[in-house]
């Protein structure tokens, strides 16, 4: 598997899941490639328990091998010597593995697995081949490198999803007022508030109309945050001078703010699990909170050409049903709040208003966000899609 790292971890994080879940489900010896190691072993160092060989180039992390991005012709070549070669989200793979890969009897199955998306056209693309040709030190030779598209439909690859994952959310959502009374000791919390969220985004105008949003209310929450660009920018906008620290709390009227540390993927799960509402960004914490069962705000990564309010759109009508059965009175409203306020602020607007107003319809979406979770997992989880789709199944 080949991952560039890029954006904050989105591309490893999806990458390393999809990797642990082939390794430990499925049995099969895989290599994750990546481009920029010092990134990788940041993401990795909740896992790594000591300060990792950085000039190594290599790790064996839970089953699974790390690598460095091949630039050698030997590892080039060794990398291309897998049954199968997955090539993570378009990333170009190295013109010396290609014609290894070329050279090979049989060719490897070559799979381009692309970005997430609810649009209609993914569900067409999905699976189809694209014939890319090769030039050999004396022939030129074509290899099939296969589409797939994750999806939230039976026609497409599916969500990553691990085979105990619901039931462990199951589980901490039973103990959520002890994992809840953990983090409140640890932190230092005034008091326990009765409404907690998670808030991952990017920076910019979209965090200042949120934290301004929160302000207003006259709910107390606690809202937890993780330590970098956003808690910095959390700061500036409380009017604070210094940046804040991991586990630091910082409170303004009814709201206080958890500065949380950077975690394993485990450990954010837990955490999108025992809170209200979660406020996520980007591809693959925008899965995990939807796994969770909870209500969820998606700040979508914005293009200058507005393209990503077409593909925020057609997920919003797709976990809204707009296509499906009427709603009843009170889920209906609250799915009216929740679009519009998701794509008012993906906008960049003011939500203050429209934030207020979604607090009373949070018990009807927490209950359609439970559904949602379980008619998604009735469907194949993108793993064994895959698995499927390159023919090793067993």
């Amino acid at each position: 598997m080949f991952c560039r790292i890029i954006d904050n971890f989105g591309d490893i994080g999806v990458s390393w899941r999809l990797c642990q879940q082939l390794a430990t489900e499925h049995g099969f010896v895989v290599t994750l490639w990546v481009d920029d190691w010092r990134a990788a072993m940041r993401f990795l160092d909740p896992l790594l328990g000591s300060e990792p060989d950085i000039a190594s180039q290599a790790l064996q992390l839970q089953g699974v091998c790390i690598r460095h991005w091949p630039e050698d012709e030997q590892s080039c070549v060794e990398a291309a010597q897998a049954a199968v070669i997955v090539e993570m989200f378009g990333c170009e793979l190295p013109e010396t593995t290609l014609r290894s890969m070329a050279a090979q009897q049989p060719h490897p199955c070559w799979i381009n697995l692309e970005y997430l998306s609810a649009e209609h056209w993914v569900a067409e693309l999905h699976g189809l081949p694209s014939p890319q040709t090769i030039q050999g030190a004396d022939q030129t030779v074509t290899l099939q490198k296969q589409f797939f598209l994750p999806g939230f439909t039976d026609n497409t690859g599916g969500l990553l999803r691990e085979r105990p994952l619901i039931t462990q959310h199951q589980t901490w959502q039973n103990e959520q007022d002890v994992l809840r009374d953990k983090l409140s000791n640890a932190y230092g919390l005034d008091s326990t508030p009765p409404l907690w969220l998670s808030l991952f985004c990017y920076s910019g105008n979209s965090l200042a109309n949120l934290v301004e949003a929160l302000i207003q209310d006259a709910e107390p929450a606690v809202c937890i945050i993780p330590t970098g660009k956003l808690a910095n920018q959390l700061a500036s906008e409380l009017g604070l001078s210094s940046e804040p620290a991991p586990g630091e709390c910082l409170s303004h009227g009814n709201i206080q703010f958890i500065v949380h540390p950077f975690v394993s993927q485990a450990d954010y799960d837990r955490l999108l699990s025992i809170c209200d509402i979660n406020i996520v960004r980007g591809e693959d914490s925008f899965v995990r909170a939807q796994w969770a069962g909870k209500p969820l705000l998606w700040h979508i990564y914005p293009q200058d050409d507005g393209v990503h309010l077409d593909k925020l759109q057609a997920f919003q009508s797709l976990y809204a049903g707009e296509a499906g059965p009427a709603k009843s009175g009170a889920e209906a409203a609250a799915l009216a709040c929740w679009q519009a306020l998701n794509f008012r602020w993906n906008c960049g607007d003011g939500i203050e208003n429209l934030w207020h107003d979604l607090r009373p319809h949070l018990p009807a979406l927490h209950s359609h966000a439970r559904n949602w979770q379980q008619k998604l997992a009735e469907l194949p989880d993108l793993t064994s899609s895959l698995v499927r789709a390159t023919g090793f199944a067993t």
